[in-house]
Formats: structure tokens, C-alpha cells, sequence
């Protein structure tokens, strides 16, 4: 039984950090050497432009130069003896907690952006659940193609009974205190794995630095909440485990659940938590019935309590939901060339939808064919697939806001935003952010790999699960369709394995200045020297075959920020008013005509 949870420990840790670290090495060298930048308009185009190599290796430098200069002051050791007194350490977590709260609801409350695109319909859906109007769930209609927005449809006609339909501002603030709970829950998983009391901090303090994350709070959708309700599924089940409460292992299912009907992406994270405790399984011979239990429930009632806002419609409405656009649609989309960048959204899984009678089973037959075609199109001609997959990579990975502002400034907002917030919306308020994050993306990256090269190796296993989740988005998005926002969620995740990174690296440092030195060092050299080999390959394919592809629209994008114009999306309440008022004028001439038709005995 050892032999055998030894054998499957080490496989999973080889794995994880091996595709890890080629992941992670991979986008810190594209974002080393280029940054993408979003359109303020409906287009979602995206500019791949030239990044200072230099500039970026100076970053580098003078943030270490600044993290060494700390840890010689000692400012880590002495913060960690001050937050080994529990009551100072529950204030300090709190406050944090609380500005990320503040800082989201002062986002929310001073844009109050309006919900477009996918957020809309499924709010119009919803509404339309409660007035028993039931087209969108006809051939064509928005639920019959995208069968996934049922759950959020639900869940918002849920809402909607408490705080009223189209309660925007609120379904915002929720956000707000989704992400709270997010960035609680992170701490607390790293508090059960026994991760030091600082580096807690210090994740949550990059919290709230995490700008993007704060901006998402306006974006009506699941973004946030899947997260948050994965990560609770996630430490109950740890909890579950260590203490054998069942109530734990209740809220573990019913959460992962929830998590799936608010977004089916959250796929990925239950995987990962059924990985993550298999791996495990044989590790102590009296939890591996509860491990198995555990699996087992979340694999079958979280899946099935999924599928329940799907039985509730299909009783309600008497329409039948087995359709919908194929997931094979999908994946051919992903690997498909578009308008906006390589794998994003073109169409594709629409167009074929339709020209398949909205018959999935047909449209998987047509998806599988163009998969094969452009598998094949990528091996014989292998630089056209090194360049596609390039910029498709960087696409996600290396637009350091990850759409939070294309998200935003297309919106119309009920409030007459001030002066500062429509300097930061504008393109040139964008670019300046955007610098600044590129920083904070290269420096959150390159933490990431050096926590797979410092980190204990004995504790990898325990502590691997954000790695673990973000190695399932990575691989996942490398073939499904390709957006900046669907990598936000991950990039939350990478914010703890970063602080882990330069602690581990500090430690390190301690190590060689001790009796013993460079033999007392313990490095997952191999893991270093991989990291190493994937960027130099990386490079040199680049320049051999890469044609400037993460590059190419630099001057073009200096021209667009010169030109482009703010757009004008306000919709204040003195406008809704002056709308409502024209409404009411419409109404009264209707009326009006309405008695001199009665008046002269005509009905209609």
C-alpha cells in the first residue's frame, strides 16, 4: 500500500510540475517580450506590441534588489513573530478583507455599469422564466443554443424574486462579497496546509493591489462566484478529510454544485479537487473510505444537482433542453483562425449549429471534421501551428488587465462617473494601468516558477492545488475557445504560489549563508534546468519562425491610442428620466388614440 501511494505521489508531482513549469515559463517569456492590449470598442480585436525586454529584466531586478533589502532588515522575520499573536492576526486579515470589500463596492457603486452581451440575456432570460415567456427556449432561441446559461438563468430568476428583475446594482455588490469571500477562502486553505501566517498576508495584500479582479465586480456573470464556490467545495473537503465532520463533506457537494450550475467552466476545478484527493488516497489507511466517499459524491450528486435548474425549466416550460451548441464546436472554434485573435470567438459554433437544424449530434459530426482538418493544417505545416498557438497563448496570458477594461467601457453606467473614473477608462487611462500590470504579471509568473524550483518538495503535494487548477485552465483553453477573462480566475490562483515563491527563495538564501552552504541547498534543479531549456526553445523558435507574430502590431497600436475617441456610455438617471418621461408621452398618445377608435366603434 506505501509502494503504491508512493508511486502515485510521485507521478502527480512530476506531472504538476512539469507541465507547470513549461506552462509558466512559457507565458513569462511571452510576457517578457510582448504585451497585448484590447480595443476600447465592440471589435475585442487584439494588438500583440513589442515589450522592452530590458525594462522588464530591470523590473526584475529592483523588485528582488527591494526583496532582499527587506528580508536584510528583517521585515518578514519580524511581521511573522507579530502575527504569531492570533488576535493581531485575525485584525490585520480582517482589515485586508474589508478593503477588498470597501474597494469593491466603491467600484460598484460609483460606475454602476449595465450589464451587455451574455450578461443581459441571461438577465432577460430570467425575466422572461417569471413572465412565462418561453421563446428563448425554442430552436434557436438563446437557451436552446447555449443549454450552459440555464443554471445562471435560474439562479438570477432566483435573485430576482428577492431584490426585483434587473437588480443590477445588486447582483454587483453580491460580486463584491463573492470576491471577499475568494480572497478568505484562499487564506484559509493556505492556513489548513500550515502555509506561515505572512505569506497569508502578504497573498491578501496582492489582493488588493489585484486590480483587475475589483474591476470584475461590474461584470454580471460567474466569473467571481465559480471561483469562490469551487474554492469552498475544495476546503470543506480538505476539512472533511481531517476531521471526518459530514457536514463538511455536505457542503463540499452542494457548493461544487452550485459552482457548476453558475458556470460550467468550474468543470476544471472539480477535476482537480477529485485529482487532488485520489493522489492521495493510500496516504492514511483509515481516510481512504471518507476519500473515496468523498470522490465518489462529488463526482455523481455535485454532477446531478447540476443538471436540477435544467429539470426545473423542462417541467415548467414543457420544452425539452437535450440540444444546444456541441462542445466539439467549441474546440474547432479554439482552433480556428478569427478576426480577434487566434482560438477567440468567430462565429463558428453558431454558424454550424444552425446549418445543422440545431441538431447537436449532427454538429458534432461537422466539428469533428474541422478538428482533423486543422490538426492537420498544424503538423504539416508546423510554424504556421507554432505561430497560431503563439498568439493564442499571449492572447490570454499576456494582457496584463485580462479585459477588465474592454468588459467595462463599452457599458452604459446610471451615474454621471467623475472626472478620475473617466480618465482611468479611457484607452490612454488604460495603457498606463496596463503598464503597471505588466510589471505585476511578470513579477507573479516568475514567482510562480520559483516556487516550483524552491518549494519543499515533501509539502508539494499538499500545497499544489492552485498549481494543479491552473495547469487544468491552461491546457483546457490551449484547445477550447480563447477569451483574456476566462484566465482572470487563474491568475487569482497564481497569486499565493508567487508569495510562496520568493519566501521559498528567501529561504534559500538563508540556507547558503549558514555552515554548509550550497550542500544544505535543496533544489528541484531539474525543474530549473527545464524552465530554462522551455525559454531558450521558446526564443529560439521565435526568431526562426515566430515572424514577430506576439509583435507585429506595435506601430499600429501607437496609432490607434493617438486616435482613438472616448466613447460617450453615459446613461444618468437625469437621462433615464428624460427616456422614461418620452415613454410616458408615447403611452398617453396611444391612449388617445385608442378612444377615438372606440369612439367611432373600430376595435383592433
Amino acid at each position: 500500500m506505501k509502494r503504491l501511494n508512493s508511486i502515485l505521489e510521485n507521478l502527480y508531482r512530476v506531472a504538476v510540475s512539469a507541465v507547470g513549469m513549461v506552462a509558466l515559463s512559457i507565458i513569462f517569456a511571452m510576457s517578457i517580450i510582448c504585451t497585448c492590449y484590447k480595443t476600447c470598442d465592440s471589435n475585442e480585436d487584439t494588438f500583440f506590441v513589442d515589450d522592452s525586454v530590458a525594462k522588464n529584466v530591470l523590473g526584475i531586478v529592483v523588485f528582488l534588489l527591494i526583496l532582499f533589502g527587506l528580508n536584510r532588515k528583517k521585515v518578514f522575520e519580524k511581521l511573522g513573530l507579530y502575527l504569531e499573536d492570533e488576535i493581531k492576526y485575525k485584525k490585520i486579515k480582517k482589515l485586508l478583507l474589508c478593503i477588498i470589500l470597501g474597494l469593491s463596492c466603491v467600484w460598484v457603486l460609483f460606475t454602476q455599469y449595465v450589464p451587455g452581451a451574455d450578461q443581459a440575456d441571461v438577465l432577460d432570460c430570467a425575466h422572461k422564466l417569471y413572465a412565462k415567456e418561453y421563446n428563448m427556449l425554442e430552436p434557436g432561441g438563446y437557451l436552446n443554443k447555449w443549454p450552459n446559461q440555464v443554471g445562471p438563468a435560474v439562479v438570477d430568476f432566483v435573485l430576482a424574486r428577492i431584490w426585483g428583475d434587473f437588480n443590477v446594482v445588486a447582483m454587483q455588490l453580491l460580486n463584491a462579497v463573492g470576491l471577499t469571500l475568494l480572497y478568505k477562502k484562499i487564506v484559509e486553505i493556505l492556513d489548513t496546509w500550515k502555509v506561515a501566517r505572512a505569506t497569508q498576508i502578504i497573498t491578501l495584500g496582492m489582493g488588493v493591489l489585484f486590480l483587475p479582479m475589483i474591476m470584475y465586480t461590474s461584470f454580471v456573470y460567474g466569473t467571481i462566484w465559480h471561483l469562490t464556490l469551487s474554492l469552498v467545495a475544495f476546503h470543506s473537503s480538505i476539512l472533511f478529510i481531517e476531521t471526518s465532520r459530514w457536514s463538511q463533506a455536505v457542503v463540499s457537494v452542494l457548493t461544487m454544485a452550485l459552482s457548476i450550475i453558475v458556470k460550467t467552466n468550474a468543470m476544471i476545478f472539480l477535476m482537480a479537487i477529485v485529482i487532488y484527493h485520489l493522489v492521495g488516497l493510500f496516504a492514511e489507511k483509515r481516510d481512504i473510505a471518507k476519500k473515496l466517499i468523498l470522490v465518489a459524491s462529488i463526482c455523481i450528486l455535485s454532477l446531478s444537482l447540476s443538471k436540477l435548474p435544467t429539470v426545473i425549466v423542462e417541467k415548467q416550460t414543457g420544452y425539452k433542453l437535450d440540444q444546444g451548441v456541441s462542445n466539439l464546436g467549441f474546440i474547432a472554434m479554439g482552433l480556428q483562425d478569427g478576426e480577434f485573435a487566434p482560438g477567440w470567438w468567430n462565429g463558428y459554433s453558431t454558424l454550424t449549429y444552425e446549418r445543422a437544424g440545431y441538431n447537436t449530434a449532427k454538429q458534432d459530426i461537422i466539428a469533428k471534421k474541422e478538428i482533423s482538418n486543422r490538426l492537420n493544417e498544424f503538423t504539416t505545416d508546423k510554424a504556421y501551428g507554432y505561430r497560431f498557438f503563439t498568439q493564442k497563448i499571449a492572447s490570454m496570458w499576456a494582457e496584463p488587465t485580462f479585459q477588465c477594461f474592454w468588459l467595462n467601457q463599452l457599458r452604459l453606467h446610471r451615474v454621471k462617473t467623475p472626472g478620475w473614473i473617466n480618465s482611468l477608462m479611457n484607452m490612454k487611462g488604460y495603457v498606463r494601468v496596463a503598464e503597471f500590470f505588466d510589471y505585476f504579471q511578470v513579477i507573479i509568473y516568475l514567482g510562480g516558477i520559483l516556487w516550483l524550483i524552491c518549494g519543499d518538495k515533501k509539502k508539494f503535494n499538499t500545497d499544489s492545488f492552485f498549481v494543479l487548477a491552473f495547469c487544468g485552465g491552461f491546457l483546457f483553453h490551449l484547445f477550447w475557445e480563447a477569451k483574456t477573462q476566462y484566465s482572470v480566475t487563474y491568475m487569482v490562483l497564481l497569486l499565493p504560489c508567487a508569495v510562496m515563491g520568493y519566501k521559498a527563495l528567501l529561504e534559500k538564501l538563508e540556507v547558503l549563508k549558514a555552515e554548509g552552504g550550497i550542500k544544505n541547498l535543496k533544489l528541484r534543479y531539474g525543474y530549473g534546468l527545464l524552465s530554462i531549456a522551455v525559454i531558450i526553445m521558446f526564443m529560439v523558435a521565435y526568431k526562426g519562425v515566430g515572424d514577430s507574430c506576439i509583435t507585429c502590431d506595435t506601430g499600429d497600436f501607437i496609432e490607434y491610442v493617438a486616435s482613438v475617441e472616448p466613447l460617450d456610455t453615459d446613461e444618468s438617471m437625469l437621462e433615464v428620466n428624460i427616456m422614461k418621461s418620452a415613454i410616458e408621452n408615447h403611452i398617453d398618445f396611444i391612449n388617445y388614440l385608442e378612444s377615438i377608435l372606440l369612439r367611432n366603434g373600430v376595435s383592433y
